[in-house]
């Protein structure tokens, strides 16, 4: 085994050096270990929580807003220059001139608001509706040097633009869109706006809201959407938006009316822009024919390029949220001049930090590294194998070539201002005291802009870069098998470790199972060499799967202290009743000062070590494995093929007290599991409390009897992997990256065990679905949802259970020839 030197982002070939076993604390230096910042753990969007789904429009865009706190707030003029679309300042100067020759500009004022939309009797459609027309008039004066308008501005608030992928009836104020579309589509949306007469705090927070909701869905619906614009109005004070898969802008207010140039600038430059300006990504074309379907280019890092047609989506559920990677999975074909051929791959489209390497880069890096025995020689089976991956490039105006980024093209390089501010979307409630109406608008709006300003010096932006890779295989997410009988292969985990490589992102939906039933893991974005000191604040990790550890940042098993030094010494009665009954000291007296105490307390102070900092070790991807494996048969609902229970249809004379008995035991033991699921993946002190116990054997009889081999099995795993933190942080600048193998080797050998032994054959997980069955709320609380209708390929043997939801305990009592289905677990809240 031989550590390994990354390769650089470029794809330049990784280097190995002499084998030597390495802890993965960082080096002590002199006096103190090498500064070391952790990544931040990630925390559970609620947009991907499966209630999320199911709850309303206002619901969702609250939910929205709760995940996404923060804005970086920027002058407006610093937006213009920076994240606009480029205008020259004399092309603003001369639309700007021929607008107030026009008379549309009388007195430095829009003429068409001749009074502040706060003080009209329109509606608020129509008092607005003047921005069409002074759109129209920004495009003809600014097509006079021969320029061409993609888009159009459009005002149709009582109008729904129509969704392809995503639900939606959200219907924004206004929004450009592209000129040459068929219908009304979010996919042809460049900008959205929202609007309102007045500035009070319940507008100004119901525009931010709209506002993040239509930046989000455009986003979602389209894969096409790199970025997103927008601008928001109350009263007078206007705003614009701009938002990328890396950070979300917005501008100080500012007044439209009597500063018009700034709004000319910003319609000049959405107007005249260029499509991938506008932010849609011309490497990805969609069929004249299927517009639903899309030749995507792939640029290797020697600059060949590759076209893929996709074929369908395998996973997109990381679009469903504002902020993070975005990743979207295609299954695809190779496309040359216009034609498909050979066989279907997996492509793989997302945003990661800039400096982080890439995921091919990665896995050429594990290829290379030495393994024992024959480890090397099954490498390919529990790993993805890459066809092709590089950066995504895009072209600016000059055709000059560059890879897709946040920061170097979407801000044209520029850093952030030293006054940039944290701009706060949760806007503090106002102030409960009366005051005049009349003065509310104004007065109240500058004092709520002061205080929802979050001074924080400095800000950091954290460039992402989009990335492609296409993989040999086509595989789907284990939280989509269906078979329980199907193993988890930990040995790609092993493989890793023994790399000198650490995941740091284990879930259910990165471990892959390919068309030969091999478990492979996949989404190594966030993997980190062992002694990689590099410091990254951006979060990483699933919340569900994460080590509790990880969570929490610290060493939770470590042993190196003495467990009787703050033992109380041993009592002795006689000398504590000679205590008692002693003369008092003297008021005045003082007391002689505890000399030995204090020298001994300050040369313990001299003789303590440093602290240790914490960092990601081997054994938290093995205790994510565990939470996945777990979280099977406590948080999702199964069914089994109960062939015992043929006959059932002839008891129909059962003694009813025994049956009834046996509803109420059945009963409560789906109540426990249901704790059991509120405990492990909504409770996270009660969860390290189950991680650290001596005895959970209790906890895992809520399982159905079917189960108990695998809840046995859970329990020594749970045992084992105690021991082995408990072992390995005895010294804590010491944890070797081999600390989890032979837990590792264990969990595997447990596992093929299972499996050889046939207990889990015949029983069946429902395919994860938000409207089916009972799930546990964000507060681990069991709600009952609709049920779905599954399709004869949701179940086993192509059978359709006629009732598989907790909610209604009882076997499939449908056609006798069929395969009886018996409910034996729950169905949780996130995977």
């Amino acid at each position: 085994m031989r550590p390994i030197t990354p390769p650089s982002a470029g794809g330049s070939q990784p280097t190995s050096s002499p084998a030597i076993p390495r802890p993965v604390t960082p080096p002590l230096i002199g006096d103190h270990y090498a500064r070391v910042v952790p990544d931040t753990p990630s925390v559970a969007k609620k947009a991907h929580e499966p209630e999320f789904f199911l709850e309303n429009l206002e619901k969702q865009r609250l939910s929205l807003l709760e995940d996404n706190e923060k804005a970086v707030l920027v002058s407006p003029e610093y937006f213009l220059n920076t994240h606009a679309p480029r205008v020259n300042d004399q092309d603003v100067s001369m639309v700007v001139s021929k607008l107030v020759a026009a008379g549309l500009i009388v007195n430095g004022r829009w003429r068409d608001f001749p009074q502040d939309p706060a003080k009209s009797s329109e509606t608020e459609a129509r008092t607005f509706m003047p921005l069409v027309d002074i759109a129209k008039a920004v495009a003809d004066f600014g097509a006079a040097s021969g320029k061409t308008s993609l888009v159009q501005f459009e005002s149709n608030p009582n109008s729904t633009p129509r969704s392809i992928d995503r639900n939606d009836l959200s219907r924004p104020d206004g929004y450009f869109i592209l000129r040459v579309r068929n219908g009304t589509r979010w996919r042809d949306i460049a900008v959205t706006a929202e609007f309102k007469l007045r500035a009070g705090y319940g507008e100004i927070l119901d525009n931010i809201k709209k506002m993040l909701w239509s930046i989000f869905h455009c986003n979602r619906e389209d894969a096409r959407k790199r970025l997103s614009f927008g601008f928001t109005i109350e009263n007078t004070g206007m705003r614009y938006w701009f938002y990328s898969h890396g950070d979300l802008y917005v501008t100080e207010s500012f007044d439209f009316i009597t500063r018009p140039e700034l709004l000319v600038h910003f319609f000049l430059a959405i107007m005249f822009a260029s499509e991938e300006e506008l932010g849609w990504d011309i490497t990805m074309k969609r069929l004249k024919a299927n517009p639903d379907v899309m030749d995507i280019t792939v640029r290797s890092a020697d600059g060949a390029e590759s076209v893929f047609r996709t074929v369908k989506i395998l996973s997109d559920f990381r679009a469903d949220a504002l902020l993070g990677r975005g990743t979207r999975v295609w299954e695809v074909v190779r496309v040359m001049n216009g034609k498909t051929y050979g066989k279907h791959l997996a492509l793989k489209d997302v945003w990661i930090e800039a400096d982080r390497p890439r995921e091919g880069d990665i896995l050429s890096t594990l290829r290379m590294s030495d393994q024992p025995g024959e480890l090397q020689n099954v490498f390919n089976k529990f790993f993805l194998t890459v066809a092709c991956h590089g950066d995504v490039f895009v072209q600016d105006r000059g055709g000059r070539l560059q890879p897709d980024d946040t920061r170097a093209v979407m801000m044209r390089g520029h850093d952030l201002p030293e006054d940039a501010q944290v701009f706060n979307l949760l806007l503090p409630p106002p102030p409960n005291k009366r005051s005049d109406p009349s003065k509310t608008v104004t007065g109240y709006h500058r004092g709520l802009g002061i205080t929802r300003v979050v001074p924080k010096t400095p800000i950091r932006v954290h460039p992402k870069r989009h990335y492609r890779i296409v993989f040999n295989e086509v595989c789907k997410a284990v939280h989509d098998e269906t078979s329980l009988e199907v193993i988890f292969n930990v040995l790609a985990l092993n493989l890793m470790h023994l790399a000198g490589w650490i995941h740091r992102d284990i879930s259910t939906g990165n471990i892959l199972i390919d068309a030969n039933g091999n478990a492979r893991l996949a989404d190594l974005e966030y993997a980190k060499r062992l002694e990689d000191n590099s410091i990254h604040v951006v979060r990483t990790g699933t919340a569900d799967f994460m080590s509790i550890e990880v969570d929490h940042q610290r060493y939770l098993f470590s042993l190196e202290e003495d467990p009787t030094r703050h033992l109380p010494p041993k009592a002795d009665p006689e000398a504590d009743y000679k205590l008692l009954i002693s003369t008092p000291p003297d008021d005045n007296a003082l007391p002689e000062p505890p000399t030995q105490n204090r020298s001994s307390g300050e040369s313990l102070a001299k003789q303590k070590s440093p602290p240790i900092p914490f960092r990601h070790n081997t054994l938290h991807d093995v205790e994510s494995m565990f939470w996945c494996l777990t979280i099977f048969p406590v948080d999702r609902e199964v069914v089994c093929n109960d062939s015992d229970n043929d006959n059932d249809n002839d008891n129909d004379n059962d003694n009813d007290e025994e049956k009834q008995k046996e509803k109420e035991n059945e009963e409560k033991r789906r109540a426990a599991q249901r704790a059991l699921a509120g405990m492990l993946f909504y409770d996270k002190l009660r969860r390290r409390q189950f991680l650290e116990e001596a005895d959970c054997t209790s906890y895992w009889v809520c399982l159905h009897p079917s189960l108990s081999a695998l809840g046995e099995t859970l329990e020594k795993i749970r045992l084992m992997l105690g021991a082995a933190y408990r072992a390995a942080e005895k010294n804590l600048s010491a944890i070797s990256n081999l600390s989890a193998e032979d837990t590792c080797s264990f969990i595997f050998r447990s596992l093929i065990t299972l499996r050889n032994t046939r207990v889990l054959k015949d029983i069946f997980i429902l395919p994860k679905d938000s409207t089916q069955g009972m799930m546990v709320n964000s507060n681990g609380k069991a709600t009952e949802a609709g049920h779905a209708d599954h399709s004869a390929s949701d179940t086993p043997n192509g059978k359709r259970p006629r009732e598989c939801s907790l909610a209604t305990p009882g076997r499939y009592d449908g056609d006798s020839k069929k395969p009886k289905l018996s409910p034996v677990g729950v169905l949780g809240g996130r995977t």
